[in-house]
């Protein structure tokens, strides 16, 4: 006689939690350098200040990190549950 499972397996119950934060790490990496210009927006000293450190390529370069870090994690969530 074969036993059903009434509950979820481990790979689903870890996997799972993992895809959704890769997937908001997603979303909020794509978003990150539209907000920042929408911050300094309302300040043009401040945003004279940080365009000269160039803060907006670092920005950048955060969101693009950020956003690669995400899609690995997305990956081995879809990788885990196959």
């Amino acid at each position: 006689m074969m036993r059903t499972r009434k509950h979820l397996s481990w790979p689903i119950l870890l996997c799972l939690p993992m895809g959704i934060l890769g997937a908001i790490g997603l979303r909020e990496a794509a978003l990150l350098t539209m907000r920042y210009s929408e911050l300094l927006e309302p300040f043009p000293a401040i945003n004279a200040a940080f365009t000269a450190g160039r803060m907006d390529e670092f920005a950048a370069t955060v969101a693009w990190v950020g956003g690669a870090a995400a899609t690995l994690l997305t990956v081995a969530a879809i990788a885990g549950l196959l």
